[in-house]
C-alpha cells in the first residue's frame, strides 16, 4: 500500500483517539471527546458535515492501520464504531443520503473483508447489506449525477456478498444499465463532464476508475464506447488543469493542486459544454504558460453558476482574472453572491440575473458559443446570452500570440439601464486607477487593463469583493468594474502586460484593427 495513505490513516486514527474525528481533508474536525453526536449541526454547512459523518470514512483508516501495523485494537475500534452507528446513528435523516449510504457500505465491506476473526457477525452483516442494497437499487433513491455512480459502484461491490444468484444478477444488471446511461449523459462527445466544474470532472473520473476496478475484479465488462469516453475525459482533465497544475475555480470548484497529473496544453473547444480553454505553453517554465477560459452555455444545471460569458486568465505563473469558487452549498447570502453574475468576470445588467433551466439544451438558441477560429496571430471566441429580460448580450474575446486580451461586449436593451463589465482580480493584486485605466501588479508582473474607444459616459471603479478557494472560507479581493447607462452599449477593453508592444488602432462593434509585432491585423467579427 502507498506509504502516504498509511501515514494519513495513522494520523487520522491518532486524532480520533485524541478526541477529534476527521470527516474529510477540507472539513473541520469534530470534537468527540464526549462521544460522537450523530445529529451534529455545523453552523454553516449542516448537510455536508452530516453526510460525511454518516459515511463512516474513519472505518477505512482503522482498517488500514489495523492491518498494516497488525494493531488489533484499531480493528476492534472499527467494529465498535459500526455497531454504535447502527444503534445511535442509523435513524438520522442524513444517514440515508445516497452519498453516505454508498460510502458507508463500501467501508463496512472493506472492514468485513480485512478484519478476519474480528469481523461482524454474519447475520448482522447480512442485515446491513440487505438494507443498504435495497436503498441503492431503488430508482426513487437514485441520483442522476456523480452520486448515482457512487451508488452503482457500491451496489456492484455488495452484490458479490449476495448469496441469492437471481437477486445478485438483478442488482448487477441494474447497476451496469445505470452506469451506461450515466456515461452517455454526463460526458460530452469530447469527454467534458457536464456538471460545469473541473473539480467534479475530476471526481467523475475517480468514480469511473473505481467502477472499472470493481468490474475488473468481478469480471464484468462494458462496451468499447464507454472506455473511449472515459479515456477522453482523462485526456480533457489534463487540459483543464492550469499551468500550475490547479484547476480554475469554474463552477463549484475549490483550490487543489494535482502534481501527479501530467499537464496537457491541448486547447478545448466544446460547444456542448459551453467551454473554451486556450493555452500557450512556455516550454522553458511550464507554470509561466498562458491559460484562458471562456464559459457560455451548459447541459446540466448541476454545480452551475450564473457565469455565462465569463472569462479567467492566467499568465506568468499566477492568476490575473479569476472565478470565485464555490464557498458552500448552503442557501445563504454568501452562496447567492458567489454564484451570481456579479461575482464573475463577465458582462451583466446591474442588479439583474437570468433564468436557468434544469436542462441547458432548451436554451441553446439564446445562450451559446457562436464563433471560434484562430490564425497564427490570434484566437477569437464569441458567445451570446439573450436570457436577460428584454436584453441581448454578446461578448467577443481575442487572445493575441503575445498573450494580450481584447474584449468587446455589446448590450442591446429595450430601454436605458446600467450594464456592468466586471473583472474579478487575483486576491494578491495591487491595483491603481487612472480614470478608465488600471495598473495591476501581481508578484513581479505588471498588467494594464484599459478601456478602449468608445468611452462615452463610462464610469469605472474598484469594488471590494471576495472569493472562496477553500470550502467554507472567504478571501477578500477586488473587482474592476466599467459601467455604462444606455439602451445600446459597447465596452471594448484591453488587458496587456505592460511591456507588450500591441497597438490598438481602432475598435467598433464589428471590427478591431491593431498592430502586433509590426504586423497590422484587421479582425472582423
Amino acid at each position: 500500500m502507498n506509504k502516504s495513505k498509511i501515514n494519513l490513516a495513522l494520523k487520522n486514527v491518532q486524532r480520533f483517539h485524541d478526541g477529534e474525528l476527521v470527516l474529510k481533508y477540507n472539513l473541520q474536525t469534530l470534537n468527540i471527546k464526549n462521544g460522537i453526536d450523530w445529529e451534529y449541526e455545523h453552523p454553516t454547512n449542516h448537510s455536508t458535515y452530516q453526510v460525511y459523518l454518516h459515511s463512516l470514512s474513519i472505518i477505512n483508516d482503522f482498517v488500514i492501520v489495523g492491518t498494516q501495523t497488525e494493531n488489533i485494537r484499531e480493528l476492534l475500534f472499527a467494529r465498535k464504531l459500526i455497531y454504535e452507528w447502527f444503534l445511535k446513528g442509523k435513524n438520522s435523516k442524513f444517514s440515508w443520503h445516497e452519498h453516505a449510504v454508498s460510502t458507508r457500505l463500501l467501508n463496512i465491506i472493506k472492514f468485513q473483508e480485512k478484519a478476519g476473526e474480528y469481523k461482524l457477525e454474519s447475520n448482522f452483516f447480512e442485515s446491513i447489506l440487505k438494507e443498504h442494497c435495497l436503498f441503492l437499487n431503488d430508482d426513487s433513491n437514485y441520483k442522476h449525477n456523480n452520486h448515482g455512480l457512487m451508488m452503482d459502484n457500491a451496489l456492484i461491490t455488495a452484490s458479490a456478498f449476495i448469496e441469492d444468484s437471481s437477486l445478485r444478477n438483478n442488482y448487477i444488471n441494474k447497476a451496469l444499465s445505470r452506469i451506461r446511461v450515466s456515461v452517455y449523459r454526463d460526458l460530452t462527445v469530447q469527454g467534458i463532464h457536464v456538471e460545469n466544474s473541473p473539480e467534479y470532472h475530476n471526481l467523475y473520473i475517480i468514480l469511473l476508475n473505481q467502477i472499472f476496478h470493481t468490474l475488473k475484479k468481478y469480471d464484468f465488462k462494458l462496451e468499447r464506447n464507454i472506455h473511449f469516453l472515459r479515456q477522453a475525459a482523462i485526456e480533457k482533465r489534463a487540459s483543464l488543469l492550469k499551468p500550475n497544475n490547479e484547476f480554475p475555480l469554474l463552477g463549484d470548484t475549490g483550490q487543489t493542486k494535482y502534481p501527479s497529473i501530467k499537464k496537457s496544453f491541448e486547447d478545448i473547444v466544446d460547444l456542448e459544454a459551453g467551454l473554451v480553454v486556450l493555452q500557450d505553453e512556455d516550454e522553458m517554465k511550464q507554470e509561466f504558460s498562458r491559460y484562458f477560459t471562456f464559459k457560455c452555455g451548459y447541459i446540466s444545471k448541476t454545480h452551475k453558476h450564473f457565469d455565462d460569458l465569463s472569462i479567467t486568465y492566467y499568465n506568468n505563473g499566477h492568476d490575473v482574472i479569476i472565478d470565485p469558487g464555490k464557498y458552500s452549498y448552503n442557501k445563504d447570502s454568501d452562496r447567492e453572491y458567489i454564484i451570481s453574475p456579479a461575482a464573475h468576470s463577465t458582462i451583466t445588467l446591474e442588479n439583474e440575473s437570468y433564468p436557468l433551466h434544469q436542462v441547458g439544451q432548451s436554451l441553446r438558441d439564446r445562450l451559446k458559443i457562436t464563433k471560434y477560429f484562430y490564425t497564427d496571430d490570434y484566437h477569437l471566441v464569441e458567445g451570446i446570452n439573450d436570457l436577460y429580460e428584454n436584453a441581448k448580450i454578446s461578448r467577443t474575446c481575442i487572445v493575441t500570440k503575445l498573450n494580450d486580451l481584447i474584449i468587446i461586449d455589446k448590450v442591446s436593451k429595450e430601454s436605458d439601464g446600467n450594464a456592468l463589465q466586471i473583472f474579478n482580480i487575483n486576491e494578491n493584486a495591487k491595483i491603481t486607477q487612472d480614470e478608465n485605466s488600471f495598473d495591476i501588479r501581481i508578484d513581479d508582473s505588471s498588467y494594464s487593463l484599459e478601456l478602449l474607444s468608445p468611452t462615452k459616459n463610462v464610469e469605472s471603479k474598484i469594488i471590494d469583493s471576495f472569493i472562496s478557494k477553500k470550502f467554507g472560507k472567504k478571501t477578500n479581493n477586488k473587482k474592476i468594474c466599467f459601467q455604462q447607462n444606455s439602451s445600446e452599449i459597447i465596452f471594448a477593453t484591453l488587458l496587456r502586460n505592460t511591456n507588450s508592444n500591441i497597438q490598438v488602432i481602432s475598435v467598433n462593434k464589428n471590427q478591431v484593427k491593431l498592430i502586433v509585432e509590426d504586423k497590422t491585423l484587421d479582425i472582423m467579427f
